[in-house]
């Protein structure tokens, strides 16, 4: 408790103009029963700040979750590797179990969508900027978190996440206000 409160003093004292930075918004509503809702506004500056204290591990270990469908670093890099020469609109289909994920770019966006035949609730649309999605996967083995942070600085405000689905949706994105609105929005990246 004791360190936890240090490193938050630490990344407060060592943000300078917090105002004038980004800010990273989350938004995450659920409609499955009864209404959920998180919000999270984060300087941009204190996940410049956070880092160099992510363990590798977690770099090393993580896999995209789709519902119950897991995709590894490195089959999502050989996806993304594959649209990045692929004409806007080209589509490229991976099959695990009973499920069908659909990739495709729609100009700067990768689009991810996911429909199974015997899951419930795995049907929902995840977009992404496609060089976001290229940052993040510019390594051999591991993701790059510092990639896609440098470049969320380098392109400023805008969308890095939405996902539509049967009753949840979520929305990432970068902004200059402290604050995001309290209604949820719907746009596209």
């Amino acid at each position: 408790m004791r360190s936890a409160a240090i490193l938050g003093t630490t990344l407060l004292v060592s943000m300078p103009a917090l105002g004038a930075d980004l800010w990273l918004h989350l938004r995450s509503e659920s409609q499955n029963g009864r209404r959920n809702r998180v919000v999270i506004n984060l300087p941009v500056r204190a996940l410049e700040k956070a880092l160099p204290m992510i363990p590798r591990e977690v770099s090393r270990n993580c896999e995209l979750r789709f519902s119950e469908v897991r995709i590894t670093p490195g089959e999502l890099r050989a996806v993304v590797q594959q649209l990045r020469v692929a004409p806007s609109g080209a589509e490229v289909r991976l099959t695990p179990d009973d499920t069908e994920l659909a990739f495709r770019r729609e100009g700067d966006v990768l689009q991810i969508s996911g429909t199974s035949h015997w899951r419930r609730g795995l049907n929902g649309t995840v977009r992404v900027p496609f060089d976001l999605a290229e940052a993040l996967l510019g390594g051999e083995g591991d993701l790059d978190f510092r990639a896609a942070v440098e470049l969320l600085v380098r392109r400023g405000a805008g969308e890095i996440v939405l996902i539509n689905h049967e009753d949840h949706n979520v929305r990432i994105w970068v902004d200059q206000n402290a604050t995001a609105p309290l209604k949820y929005g719907r746009t596209a990246p």
